[in-house]
């Protein structure tokens, strides 16, 4: 089940063990830089961390949701939306998005919009 990969891969990731995980939609994301175009399908969960087990194949960045707009330069352009549209305003669903690598601008976000199934 897809509840229980999340818990297992954020617990071998990033060492924490995590509860309340709730699935907030899909992103279908397509990223184009100088490498040529990808194409990401990402579900998006929310979890509240548990525990600590001092083991992890990388230490995740945590910010405060007080600071996200000060930190909004330093965050991926999709990430921050995901965390503000379909975390903090609570939309779900399914949502499409396009963003591009521009030389000098960095990662510059082309379309976030959630489609609606008829």
């Amino acid at each position: 089940h897809a509840l229980d990969a999340v818990v297992r891969e954020i617990k071998e990731e990033t060492g924490y063990e995590i509860g309340k995980v709730a699935h907030l939609g899909t992103v279908s994301e397509l990223y184009a830089s100088q490498k040529g175009m990808q194409h990401f399908l990402l579900q998006v969960f929310s979890a509240a961390a548990r525990k600590h087990h001092g083991h992890a194949e990388f230490e995740p960045v945590w910010v405060a949701l007080q600071d996200l707009e000060k930190r909004r330069a330093s965050i991926i352009p999709s990430d921050y939306l995901m965390v503000t549209r379909m975390y903090l305003k609570k939309e779900s669903g399914y949502f499409d998005c396009e963003m591009r690598e521009i030389k000098g601008k960095g990662i510059v976000l082309k379309k976030f919009e959630k489609l609606e199934h008829a």
